[in-house]
């Protein structure tokens, strides 16, 4: 079985997709980037979407909590990058240009909401607006004995927080508030570590997620909180939890082990 980081997803231009060795990322296509697209708005209007590029449909049905692979996209060109929900004419959508820089490697994070009026505010009073956040230098992989990863706050209704790894006295984030995205952080790895989650400035205890490293050595991931802490003031939208992306698409949510969110 391949390991994480492994195997790229190759999205082709009639839609499909393909599965090839890490070893193809390395040989010259051209012109290209590549990005993994994380689905990662929990607004229920957009619970499954279709991403166009440049009209054409790219991604279709993609769901809430899922993301591709490492995909291709043509560099140094202006892209129109289009999400619109599944089956949607594109004009339904939300359009964000882009320009990438050929060979480099990139996240592309779908998160807020489509009309923040018909949702709970950030209590930061952040800009809850649908958005697609485009986040250069993305790892495919580390260090044979670590796991690097990158911690997003992708909640809108949810406070700035502080996370702690179990056993360290500093916070690994601080302040984060929604949309803030963390540098790399790199831990040991096989080892089961324990996140504690805070409300910043307060000290409110909010919950902790066991992240298990044992099998992830020389592995990446992109982790973010997802969902909405209060469902009920929020359109019935799933309800939080903490989501891990690996390099080649897969994704799971961390294991809740205590939680005072509720």
């Amino acid at each position: 079985e391949d390991s994480i980081g492994d195997r790229m997803a190759m999205l082709f231009p009639d839609g499909i997709t393909q599965t090839l060795p890490m070893a193809s990322f390395d040989v010259a296509l051209g012109d290209y980037a590549y990005a993994q697209i994380i689905h990662n708005s929990a607004d229920p209007a957009v619970a499954s979407v279709d991403i166009y590029v440049n009209g054409a449909l790219a991604v279709p049905g993609f769901d809430f909590r899922t993301a591709t692979g490492f995909v291709p996209l043509p560099a140094g060109v202006e892209l129109q990058l289009t999400i619109t929900p599944a089956e949607a004419d594109p004009s339904a959508g939300v359009t964000v240009p882009a320009t990438l820089d050929a060979d480099q490697t990139y996240y592309a994070i779908a998160s807020g909401v489509l009309n923040p009026d018909n949702f709970s505010a950030s209590p930061t009073m952040a800009d809850i607006g649908f958005r697609l956040d485009l986040v250069a230098d993305a790892q495919l992989s580390t260090a044979a004995d670590s796991l690097s990863f990158k911690i997003m706050h992708g909640a809108t209704d949810a406070p700035a927080v502080d996370l702690f790894v179990q056993g360290l006295p500093d916070p690994i984030v601080s302040g984060a508030t929604f949309s803030a995205i963390t540098d790399y952080i790199t831990v040991p790895a096989p080892e089961i570590y324990t996140i504690d989650l805070f409300a910043s400035g307060v000290n409110i205890y909010l919950a902790s997620y066991e992240v298990d490293a044992t099998n992830l050595g020389g592995g990446t991931a992109f982790i973010t909180a997802s969902g909405f802490i209060n469902p009920t003031a929020n359109q019935d939208g799933e309800g939080f939890a903490v989501l891990a992306v690996f390099a080649d698409g897969t994704t799971a949510l961390l294991e809740s082990v205590t939680s005072s969110i509720e």
